[in-house]
C-alpha cells in the first residue's frame, strides 16, 4: 500500500504529484485524487485545482507544472467509495513522501433539522469538509472535492455518508436559503447510526427594537460579566449576517461575541425585515431598495446605534460592522457614506462590485478588514481582491486575510480568524 506525494523535476517535465491509493490492508483502490496548488504569482494569491482518477491499481499521476511556481503550497486529498477521505497539506517544493491509508468508512445517516426542529428541505446542500480522527489528525476537503461528495437530504431531512470513519469528529457544510453554516458531529460507530444535527434553541437575552419601530428588531449582547466600562465608553459591533439575522443566528452570533470579541465591546445583531414575498435583497440599501420598504439598512444602522447609546455609553471612535455573505454589500454601503457612525468594517466571504457604489471618497481613512477564502465558489475570490485594491486606492486602511474552507465558517480556525480581525480593528 502506498499513497505517495512525490514532487520531482523529471527530464523535460515539471512538478508532478504521483502515488498509489490503497485501503487499510494495502489493497489498491480505484479512487479520486484532488490536488489544490496555492501560489502567489506577481504577489497575488492563486489557487489551481487538479483532479485525477486512480485506476484499479490505485496509481495516479498529476502534472502540476505551471501552477507550482515560486513559493507554493499543496493540499492533496484522496476519496474512494466506502472509505474515509484522507488529505495532507504541505509546503513545497521538497514535500516528503507519505503513505497514508484510507480507512474503511462507517456509514452514517445525518438527519438535519432547522432551529424549529423541522427537516431541512431537499433543496438543501450538504457536503463534507473536515474529519478529525480520534488520534487528532485532521483531513480536509477543498471545495472541488467536497462538492463531488455532496448530497441533498430526503423529505425527512436525512442524508447518508460513508466518507467518515468510526471515532471521527466530522464536519459538514449545510447550505440552505442562501445561508451556509457548519455542523459538527461524532461518529460513534453504531450499526445503522443516525445522527441528528440541529442547532440549539436560540437563547438571546432580549429582543430589542430601535426607535420604537417594531420592524427594527435587534439582539444586544454584553457587556460581559464583571467587565468595567472603559472611560470613553464601550465599542459597538453591529452584525449583519449572511441572512436575515433572526433568532436562528442568535446562538452563533452570541458565541462570536463571547469567544472572539475583545473586552470593552458590546454587540448588536440586526434582524432584516422582510418587506415582500420572494424578496431577494436581504439588506436593502439607499441604492438597492426594495418596493414597500419603509427604511434602508443605513437608516436601520443609525437607529440601532442611537438606541444602544441610550442603554450603554458608546465610544463613537469604535463602532464597527461585522458582516458576511449577503450582509457585506450593505456594510460597504454604510461605510461609504459621508456621514456615518461606522469607523471600521469587518467583511467576510462577501462580494464587492465597484458599480454599486457611486463614490468611494468617504472610505478614505476608514478601516476595512477583509477575510475571504480563495476556494469560495459562492462569492468569488477576485471580488474580494478588487475590494482591497479599490479601497486602498481610495485611501482606506485595508487589511486582507485569507482562510481555507470555501464559503463558510471553518470551525477549526473560526475563533482565531475572528479574534485576529477584531484585534486589528481595535488597534486602528
Amino acid at each position: 500500500m502506498r499513497f505517495c506525494l512525490c514532487l520531482a523535476l523529471l527530464l523535460g517535465a515539471g512538478p508532478a504529484v504521483r502515488g498509489t491509493v490503497t485501503d487499510a490492508d494495502g489493497k489498491p483502490l480505484a479512487a479520486d485524487v484532488w490536488v489544490d496548488v496555492k501560489s502567489w504569482p506577481d504577489g497575488k494569491f492563486k489557487l489551481t485545482p487538479h483532479h485525477a482518477k486512480a485506476g484499479k491499481d490505485g496509481a495516479f499521476d498529476i502534472d502540476i507544472s505551471g501552477a507550482a511556481t515560486g513559493n507554493w503550497f499543496v493540499n492533496v486529498a484522496a476519496t474512494a467509495k466506502g472509505h474515509a477521505f484522507v488529505s495532507r497539506y504541505e509546503k513545497a517544493p521538497g514535500v516528503p513522501d507519505f503513505s497514508p491509508k484510507l480507512p474503511k468508512g462507517h456509514p452514517v445517516t445525518l438527519r438535519i433539522l432547522d432551529a424549529d426542529g423541522k427537516p431541512m428541505p431537499p433543496r438543501t446542500g450538504v457536503r463534507p469538509g473536515l474529519r478529525k480522527t480520534a488520534g487528532g489528525d485532521e483531513h480536509r476537503l477543498y471545495y472541488d472535492a467536497s462538492v463531488s461528495l455532496g448530497r441533498s437530504p430526503d423529505k425527512k431531512g436525512c442524508v447518508k455518508f460513508d466518507c467518515f470513519a468510526k471515532g471521527d469528529r466530522g464536519t459538514v457544510l449545510v447550505t440552505f436559503a442562501r445561508v451556509e453554516e457548519e455542523r459538527e458531529f461524532v461518529v460513534e460507530g453504531k450499526k445503522n447510526e443516525v445522527i441528528v444535527l440541529a442547532p440549539a434553541k436560540p437563547t438571546p437575552s432580549e429582543t430589542l427594537t430601535a426607535g420604537k419601530d417594531p420592524n427594527k428588531k435587534y439582539f444586544l449582547y454584553g457587556p460581559k460579566p464583571a467587565e468595567k466600562q472603559p472611560k470613553p465608553g464601550y465599542g459597538l459591533i453591529l452584525v449583519m449576517p449572511g441572512g436575515t439575522g433572526n433568532a436562528t443566528f442568535a446562538n452563533f452570533v452570541k458565541s462570536i461575541y463571547e469567544e472572539t470579541v475583545p473586552e470593552g465591546y458590546v454587540m448588536a445583531q440586526l434582524v432584516a425585515f422582510k418587506w415582500q414575498a420572494g424578496q431577494k435583497i436581504v439588506w436593502p440599501t439607499e441604492r438597492d431598495r426594495v418596493k414597500g420598504a419603509k427604511f434602508t439598512t443605513e437608516e436601520f444602522i443609525d437607529a440601532v446605534v442611537k438606541d444602544v447609546a441610550k442603554r450603554v455609553k458608546v465610544d463613537r471612535k469604535r463602532i464597527f460592522t461585522l458582516s458576511w455573505s449577503s450582509g457585506g454589500p450593505a456594510a460597504y454601503a454604510a461605510a461609504f457614506r459621508k456621514r456615518t457612525p461606522i469607523t471600521g468594517s469587518f467583511v467576510v466571504m462577501s462580494v464587492f462590485y465597484r458599480a454599486w457604489y457611486p463614490s468611494l471618497s468617504a472610505a478614505k481613512g476608514r478601516s476595512f478588514y477583509i477575510l475571504h477564502s480563495p476556494t469560495d465558489q459562492t462569492c468569488r475570490f477576485p471580488l474580494a481582491e478588487d475590494a482591497r485594491d479599490q479601497l486602498r486606492k481610495a485611501g482606506a486602511v485595508v487589511e486582507f486575510a485569507t482562510y481555507e474552507g470555501g464559503h463558510g465558517w471553518p470551525p477549526a480556525t473560526r475563533t482565531k480568524l475572528l479574534r485576529t480581525g477584531f484585534k486589528w480593528l481595535d488597534t486602528q
